[in-house]
């Protein structure tokens, strides 16, 4: 039900920034609870991902995880009707940084700087044994599913960051939405 969900808010987030292309891919059959798999038929593994749109194609980010819970991968997927995905990409791993050898990265979205030509990634970050950093990492690449380049973990504002979404406003200010105080909202604007 999870995937339908995160489907589901990705035509949403599809909609809002093409209203052509998505009313046209919401005719496609998706079957309520069923699993979803890759055009190799292997099990999607994009939970808590996000989905943005580069030229004619949806890309398709989220958690893969090890058995014990912790994180192994973000992975990519992309498709051009919404249904069928094809796998792109590990584009974060635990290698990636000394500081996701042992971690929880949750909720990654990414979004598109034009100042800089690059793609954001912004996710929840914890050390992988409890919940207690409640961060907001950044990872950037030059390509929407190449290697992601691990920046850095942080609390925003010295806020705690924990469930995220992010958007590039009308003006070009990026944007990451993030529950604090115990997942209260909060906005933390980043100039792009």
């Amino acid at each position: 039900m999870s995937r339908v969900l995160t489907l589901l808010a990705g035509l949403c987030l599809a909609f809002a920034l093409q209203p052509a292309a998505a009313a046209r891919a919401l005719s496609v059959a998706v079957p309520v609870g069923a699993q979803f798999t890759d055009t190799s038929g292997n099990l999607l593994h994009a939970h808590g991902g996000g989905v943005i749109k580069v030229g004619s194609y949806y890309y398709w980010f989220g958690e893969n995880r090890n058995a014990d819970g912790t994180f192994r991968y973000v992975s990519a997927y992309r498709s051009a009707d919404l249904r069928t995905w094809e796998f792109r990409n590990h584009v974060l791993t635990q290698s990636s940084a000394a500081e996701l050898q042992v971690a929880n990265i949750e909720r990654p979205k990414v979004v598109y700087n034009a100042s800089t030509g690059q793609f954001v990634m912004w996710m929840h970050k914890e050390n992988g044994r409890d919940y207690g950093e409640a961060r907001a990492a950044v990872a950037v690449s030059d390509t929407v599913d190449g290697a992601y380049t691990y920046l850095r973990s942080f609390r925003p504002l010295g806020h705690m960051s924990r469930d995220i979404t992010a958007f590039v406003d009308t003006d070009g200010t990026g944007c990451m939405i993030s529950a604090a105080n115990e997942n209260h909202p909060h906005l933390y604007h980043h100039k792009s």
